[in-house]
């Protein structure tokens, strides 16, 4: 397989580009096929435009992939569904939805209450015995995302994660920081069994974060 990175400031033609070398690639290779992904939705409506233009054969558009990472990693977990205990016709929620369900199941997730007790509130609020509100659990909701969002997918295959995250971590939330590092990995480790149970719940519901997208890619190996 050979890579080629095509970086220009925008405006200065890189679909163009990638599309002559995609078209020149069919052609060399009649039975292969070609890949375009794109980092947002209108970048892949540009490409397919630009193929649809270039490609007179239908046999060359078939064997063309255009989209975007999530759209492409979606369209290849439909087809390995069943092997990752999907039904094919799963839906993906948006982050906003995302969110509601970790903070959901940060509430539900009882045990774990005098551990983010002692990370989200201050000194005299904890030692009040103030319970978690809806900005605590919130911020315990927005740090799992970024948990998730920031690791490696195999670290989240596994559980460990590697220091750059907890540097990640303590840069978004200066009172994760002040936790000792045991506290720390207590509270990752918490974060982390959450995460598995929102597996779980999507699961059930049949449908999957685009955070998980490209965990699942992982799944059959």
């Amino acid at each position: 397989m050979k890579l080629l990175l095509v970086h220009q400031l925008p405006g200065l033609e890189k679909s163009t580009t990638l599309v002559g070398r995609a078209q020149r690639i069919l052609k060399a290779y009649p039975s292969g096929q070609v890949m375009l992904i794109s980092f947002t939705r209108n970048a892949a409506d540009d490409l397919r435009g630009k193929l649809k233009k270039r490609f007179l054969s239908e046999d060359e558009m078939r064997r063309v992939i255009t989209g975007t990472y999530h759209s492409i990693m979606s369209r290849f977990i439909r087809a390995k569904a069943v092997e990752v205990g999907l039904n094919p016709n799963f839906s993906i929620v948006d982050e906003s939805s995302t969110l509601m369900l970790y903070r959901r199941l940060v509430e539900n997730s009882t045990q774990y209450t005098d551990l983010f007790r002692e990370w989200t509130l201050s000194e005299d609020d904890f030692n009040d015995d103030k319970k978690l509100g809806k900005k605590e659990y919130n911020r315990i909701a927005n740090t799992l995302s970024l948990l998730i969002n920031n690791a490696h997918p195999k670290s989240l295959l596994t559980g460990e994660f590697d220091k750059d995250v907890y540097k990640r971590l303590k840069l978004q939330d200066f009172s994760f920081g002040k936790l000792n590092k045991d506290k720390q990995n207590q509270v990752v480790a918490a974060l982390y069994k959450i995460f598995l149970d929102s597996i779980t719940h999507l699961r059930e519901t049949n449908v999957i974060t685009y955070d998980l997208i490209f965990v699942y890619q992982l799944f059959d190996g």
